[in-house]
């Protein structure tokens, strides 16, 4: 019998480095002892350090690669976050940071814009600078 070959590889092709590191470094923490033992607010405060230079398609790309890896508390955070950051965006906003190309008319879009006129209301003004893909 041949002998077997053991390595410590673990392929993962849907997870690139620095989102495999995101998502250990969040699980370390969360695992911890110290960490368990936290207020909410303390755990609230942790993550958003934890977190504090990610931008918004790095909680798309952390969603999906924990969800790929069935890292469910990363993916529950990914999501929260994501969630947050569209909070009161505009739908112009929503289509350029998700690239979903706008195929109504403008007279469809108005329209859309009369039937659901709540949609509509206490949307953040649109900012460049707000880009945050």
């Amino acid at each position: 019998m041949g002998k077997e070959r053991r390595t410590n590889v673990i392929p993962l092709p849907e997870v690139d480095g620095v989102t495999l590191e995101r998502i250990i470094g969040f699980l370390k923490i969360y695992t911890e002892e110290s960490f368990q033992q936290f207020t909410v607010q303390e755990k609230k405060k942790r993550c958003d350090e934890f977190f504090a230079n990610c931008k918004f398609n790095d909680f798309l790309t952390l969603a999906s690669a924990s969800n790929y890896m069935g890292a469910q508390v990363v993916l529950d955070e990914a999501c929260q976050r994501t969630a947050d950051m569209m909070k009161n965006k505009s739908v112009a906003w929503v289509r350029k940071n998700f690239g979903i190309k706008n195929n109504f008319t403008p007279e469809e879009e108005e329209a859309m814009r009369e039937k659901h006129e709540w949609a509509y209301e206490g949307v953040d003004p649109d900012d460049d600078e707000e880009d945050i893909i």
